[in-house]
């Protein structure tokens, strides 16, 4: 599951929706104090701070996620082998015994 816009989807629509919203209020704040333009501001670079996060942190998740499924097919594969081994080792002792 990407972050990235696939098919006008993307995980983080509602933070970036969020993100204008705070920017766009932000913007009507110039005419108050010096310091609550400054309270604002750092709390809309904290969260854009936290999404970025975010995103870097689904990135690494898909990453590892796909990590874990090549292991998961390598395993797979390796167990059918071994299998397979195991039923020939058995016919041929089998063979052995019958002879």
């Amino acid at each position: 599951m990407a972050a990235t816009r696939e098919a006008g989807f993307s995980l983080f629509d509602a933070e970036e929706r969020i993100l204008g919203l705070a920017e766009n209020l932000r913007r009507r704040l110039d005419d108050l104090p010096a310091d609550l333009r400054g309270d604002a501001d750092q709390l809309i670079e904290a969260y854009r701070r936290s999404v970025r996060e975010q995103r870097q942190l689904v990135k690494v998740s898909d990453r590892l996620q796909g990590q874990l499924a090549t292991v998961n097919q390598e395993l797979a594969r390796r167990k059918a082998e071994a299998e397979e081994a195991l039923d020939r080792l058995k016919e041929a002792q089998e063979t052995l015994v019958q002879a």
